[in-house]
């Protein structure tokens, strides 16, 4: 069985921190002050959102979301 895969989102704000998020997964957000705080971070509370949704029966993933990467010409 193949690994569920996420996309994470990080960016670096002009004050130098990091603010993340799950595209698939709504509500799972993070904010850091480096680039690894915020990767680790992202993961826990990716995980602990899975672990909440499983409780209650709900999807993981939220359906509505595509995502593609493309070029501007």
């Amino acid at each position: 069985m193949e690994k569920e895969k996420f996309t994470a989102v990080i960016q670096e704000l002009d004050s130098g921190h990091f603010i993340g998020h799950i595209e698939e997964v709504k509500g799972v957000i993070t904010q850091a002050t480096t680039l690894e705080e915020a990767k680790k971070t992202l993961v826990e509370a990716l995980m602990a959102m899975i672990e909440v949704k499983t409780q209650l029966g709900e999807a993981i993933k939220d359906n509505k979301v595509t995502t593609e990467i493309f070029s501007l010409s």
